[in-house]
């Protein structure tokens, strides 16, 4: 490389489930990375955002490329017990179909196996052994290319310059805008409603036992349905997280 030429450096926008994957891969390809979250803090700024993902075999195994060993066996130790059961149920819960076992059983291989988590936690998960590179409140405006760098800026008036940009962003991108000003979202006019509710006594006997140990979509008449997902997580009922500072950091 000569003295002209930019050290390669990558600038991340966004510190979502992408953004964050990519960071960790990019560091340990030895690539110089930054990312640059609008958000100020390590929780959403806005609030809960979802509660689950689920993550399909070749993204597990991505997620195993990308992440430190002893990040991604953290992982894999807060992810939720696997769906056993893939249900199509009615509104009074008759069975239309049931396929079983497709996610595998319990103790399946961790990389390439399903896998469900909450939102929240995985990223957590992500963010850890990122402190020195994941910089807050940083909300982006725009970019400027210039030559072989390309410079991001920010609404506090900071700036980052890079060789290349990654627009991880989301769905609402501000770098899709201006870099693919015609690719616009179209409202399909479906509405959805999300929540969560504790596995109790109570909410366990509203469900079959496919439905405690599956992923079900309810088929309603007049177009309306919804998604159940009974998550159940390793530990004991009494068992509470950790704060952040007890958490073990990958080295």
């Amino acid at each position: 490389m000569s003295a002209a030429e930019p050290v390669f450096h990558v600038v991340i926008i966004g510190a979502g489930t992408g953004g964050l994957c990519l960071a960790h891969g990019l560091r340990r390809a030895g690539i110089s990375v930054a990312v640059y979250e609008r958000d100020t803090t390590r929780t959403r700024d806005e609030g809960l955002q979802g509660y689950r993902v689920g993550i399909d075999p070749d993204g597990s195994r991505a997620l195993h490329a990308c992440l430190p060993p002893q990040l991604f066996d953290i992982l894999v130790a807060t992810c939720a017990r696997p769906p056993q059961y893939s249900n199509m149920l009615t509104e009074r819960r008759a069975e239309i179909l049931s396929t079983g076992g497709w996610a595998g059983p319990p103790g399946a291989d961790p990389v390439s196996s399903e896998k469900s988590v909450s939102r929240m936690t995985l990223r957590q998960v992500l963010l850890t052994g990122l402190d020195d590179i994941v910089h807050f409140g940083k909300a982006f405006t725009r970019y400027e290319p210039d030559g072989q760098k390309v410079t991001a800026f920010f609404a506090d008036g900071t700036t980052a310059t890079g060789t290349t940009l990654v627009a991880a962003d989301g769905t609402g991108s501000a770098v899709r805008r201006q870099y693919l000003p015609d690719a616009r979202l179209e409202d399909t006019g479906i509405i959805s409603i999300g929540g969560k509710a504790p596995l109790t006594a109570q909410t366990r006997a509203l469900l079959t036992p496919k439905m405690l140990h599956g992923l079900s979509l309810i088929l309603a008449p007049k177009g309306y349905g919804a998604v159940i997902y009974a998550m159940e997580f390793p530990g004991t009922p009494t068992a509470r997280p950790r704060p952040a500072s007890a958490r073990p950091t990958p080295a």
